[in-house]
């Protein structure tokens, strides 16, 4: 599965470019979203996660596993 949403005329970000892109890794969906937001810096090396948890004790051990040797910027 592959999927591309790009902004289109109007919205926040520049027109064409790329939105939303969907992919599966290895059976796992991977999203990958453009953030029209503008910042003080040209480039960070810093991504974000969003995973889709049924519970509050799968989101504990997610987490553990993400932060362990990791720290938390946010």
């Amino acid at each position: 599965m592959f999927d591309v949403t790009r902004y289109g005329a109007g919205e926040d970000g520049p027109e064409r470019a790329l939105k939303l892109a969907r992919v599966v890794i290895g059976g796992t969906e991977v999203m990958v979203f453009n953030s029209p937001v503008h910042h003080a810096f040209s480039f960070t090396p810093s991504f974000s996660l969003f995973v889709d948890c049924s519970s509050e004790e799968e989101l504990d051990r997610i987490v553990g596993v993400l932060a362990k040797d990791g720290a938390f910027l946010m």
